[in-house]
């Protein structure tokens, strides 16, 4: 999803700032179950899908719709926090 930044994408998945940018671009090969079970729920996949590409890939809408949920929930735990 090109409209999510890398990092709005590690704050409302609850990983380490700047993480995800580091997995993307082969930094860190070693993701530990814990980060990309996060990424799955945050993104709406699962953890299956984003470590090997097999299986059902999930549709923009079930990623847009996962994203606001973890969206919302962030923002409800940080109200004087921006998801953006």
């Amino acid at each position: 999803m090109a409209e999510l930044p890398a990092r709005e994408l590690d704050r409302i998945a609850d990983t380490t700032e700047g993480h995800t940018s580091l997995i993307e671009s082969g930094v860190v090969k070693n993701v530990t179950a814990g980060t990309i079970a996060k990424l799955a729920r945050t993104l709406g996949s699962t953890t299956d899908w984003l470590i090997t590409g097999e299986g059902k890939k999930p549709t923009e809408r079930v990623i847009r719709a996962a994203v606001e949920v973890a969206r919302a929930s962030f923002l409800k735990a940080h109200p004087k926090t921006s998801a953006a």
